[in-house]
């Protein structure tokens, strides 16, 4: 899969692949939300720049060209408000997600998931899974919401700097 197409839902919401260009744009967003994003993120730990964006978002786009990622920017009519993507390697692709405080309860992540759900399933992954802080009850509902169940599959703590964050995994198909 060398290209990935935008995926266009409704006329409102967009995914569009990750790009350099749109560095500047995308690192508003984290910017603006990095304190929040920091509770949950490892990549989120240190204030983001438009190197590291850059760097980030030319990676994405070499790793799915390699069919290992799917990266997209969330774009709602016509402004990033977020990004969600799925690690292709093995039999159950891992999905995750982030979008703009300003947004969060509205809807955007939902459709925006469910955008990629359905992309993964045409390219013959049903089967996913995503992993998020025990904690985190705004993500455990949405995943909740896009029919995945808790699994009981162990899961290490994730380290945030100084702290340990408790994990859980659900699973989809």
């Amino acid at each position: 899969m060398s290209e990935l197409p935008g995926l266009n839902p409704d006329g409102e919401l967009e995914l569009d692949p990750m790009d350099p260009s749109f560095a500047q744009e995308y690192l508003d967003v984290v910017a603006r939300n990095i304190e929040r994003l920091a509770r949950w993120e490892p990549w989120a730990q240190q204030p983001p720049t438009l190197e590291s964006i850059r760097a980030f978002q030319g990676g994405a786009a070499e790793r799915t060209a390699r069919g290992e990622e799917l990266d997209f920017a969330v774009r709602l009519e016509g402004r990033i408000v977020g990004s969600l993507g799925a690690r292709l390697l093995g039999d159950r692709p891992e999905i995750g997600y982030w979008i703009d405080a300003a947004l969060e309860g509205k809807g955007v992540a939902y459709r925006a998931a469910s955008e990629l759900i359905d992309r993964l399933g045409s390219l013959g992954h049903p089967r996913l899974r995503a992993q998020v802080g025990a904690e985190n009850a705004r993500s455990i509902r949405l995943l909740e919401r896009l029919a995945f169940s808790r699994s009981t599959e162990p899961v290490e703590p994730l380290r945030l700097g100084d702290r340990l964050v408790p994990m859980v995994r659900f699973v989809r198909g």
